[in-house]
């Protein structure tokens, strides 16, 4: 699906925003400390992955 998205997003002048959500059970791993932390890294994955697949950093809102 985020192939397909790419795609997408390099052939539209779009400006998007990547979020993440997670649920209301809190979480403490060695990995994320907290929901937020798990969210972030979530929503970064993704960034970073439009990136490597060419999608413009200026559409990511950069």
């Amino acid at each position: 699906m985020l192939e397909e998205l790419a795609v997408m997003l390099k052939q539209r002048p779009w400006h998007i925003l990547v979020e993440d959500h997670t649920d209301n059970q809190s979480i403490s791993t060695p990995r994320y400390l907290s929901n937020w932390e798990l969210s972030s890294a979530r929503a970064t994955s993704v960034t970073r992955y439009l990136i490597r697949r060419g999608v413009d950093m200026p559409t990511l809102g950069r």
